[in-house]
C-alpha cells in the first residue's frame, strides 16, 4: 500500500507541477475544472445522490463553472474576479465558523443541504486554483506545498508522539500532537522559504501567520470530510486514486485552506497592508 501511495504521488506531482507553471491560464482552468467535475461526481456518490438527479447535479456544476470561466477569461474579467472574491468571503465564513460548529457538536447534515454545499465547496476549490495561478503560480505552489508539509508533519508527529485524541468520534487517528507537528512544520518551512527569498519579499512578514492558518484550516477540512464519510459509513470518498482513495481524500485539506488563504491575502493586498 505504501509503495502504491508513493508511486501515485510521484506521478501526480510529475503532471501537476509542469501544468501549473507551463499551461496557459485558460488551459489550466479547464484541466482543473475537469478534476473538479470528477470531484463533484464523487461527492454526489458519497452522499448517495442517485441518477438521474446526479446527472442534473453535474450539469448544474458544469453550467456554474462555465459561467465563471466566461466572466474571468472571455469578456468580464473584473466581474469574474469580483464574483470570486464574494465566493471567497462566504467560503471563509463557512470554514471559520460553520464547519467548526458542526465538528464541535458532531452534527450530521441532510442530503438536501450537503448537495448544494458540495457544489459550493467544489466551485470555491476550482476558483482557488484558477485565481491562484492567475495571480502568481509560484505563490499557488508555495501555498499547496505548505499544505503538503503540514500533512506530512502532522502524520509524523501523530505517529511518533500522538497520545491525546483530537476528535476520537470523528477521526480516531488525529491527535493534538499531530496538529502541533503541523504548526511547527509549516513554521520552519516558512522560515526556510524566507531565507531563500521565496515567496516574494512582499509576503515575507505575513508568511508565518498565514502558513499557520493554512495548517489549521487543513485540519478542519480533513475532519469535516471525515464527519461526512462517517455519516454515510464510508472509509474513503472513492477509489479513483490508487493507494489514496478518492479525490476528496486528497483535497480535504486543500478545499478548506487554499480558497480561504487566497481570499485573506487578497483582502490584505486590497487594503494596502503589504
Amino acid at each position: 500500500m505504501l509503495k502504491t501511495r508513493i508511486i501515485t504521488a510521484i506521478c501526480l506531482i510529475a503532471v501537476f507541477i509542469p501544468a501549473l507553471f507551463y499551461l496557459a491560464n485558460q488551459a489550466w482552468a479547464i484541466l482543473v475544472g475537469l478534476v473538479a467535475l470528477f470531484a463533484l461526481n464523487e461527492w454526489a456518490e458519497m452522499i448517495g445522490v442517485k441518477s438521474p438527479v446526479k446527472w442534473l447535479y453535474l450539469l448544474l456544476g458544469l453550467f456554474v463553472g462555465a459561467y465563471f470561466f466566461k466572466d474571468i477569461f472571455l469578456n468580464q474579467y473584473n466581474n469574474g474576479i469580483g464574483l470570486t472574491r464574494i465566493i471567497g468571503f462566504w467560503v471563509a465564513l463557512f470554514w471559520f465558523f460553520v464547519a467548526p460548529f458542526f465538528l464541535a457538536k458532531k452534527l450530521y447534515a441532510q442530503r438536501w443541504l450537503l448537495a448544494p454545499l458540495g457544489l459550493f465547496l467544489t466551485l470555491a476549490l476550482w476558483l482557488g486554483f484558477v485565481w491562484g495561478k492567475i495571480h502568481d503560480p509560484h505563490l499557488l505552489f508555495v501555498l499547496l506545498s505548505t499544505i503538503w508539509v503540514a500533512d506530512s508533519a502532522a502524520y509524523f508527529a501523530g505517529k511518533n508522539f500522538g497520545k491525546h485524541k483530537l476528535a476520537p468520534n470523528i477521526s480516531p487517528g488525529k491527535t493534538w500532537e499531530g496538529v502541533a507537528g503541523a504548526v511547527i512544520g509549516v513554521t520552519f518551512y516558512s522560515i526556510f522559504l524566507q531565507q531563500i527569498g521565496y515567496p516574494k519579499p512582499t509576503l515575507a512578514f505575513a508568511s508565518i501567520p498565514i502558513f499557520i492558518i493554512v495548517a489549521l484550516l487543513g485540519v478542519i477540512g480533513d475532519l469535516f470530510e471525515s464527519l461526512i464519510k462517517r455519516q454515510f459509513h464510508l472509509k474513503d470518498s472513492g477509489n479513483c486514486i490508487p493507494g489514496h482513495g478518492g479525490i476528496w481524500d486528497r483535497v480535504d485539506g486543500v478545499v478548506s485552506s487554499l480558497p480561504v488563504t487566497l481570499y485573506l491575502m487578497d483582502a490584505i493586498a486590497l487594503r494596502g497592508w503589504y
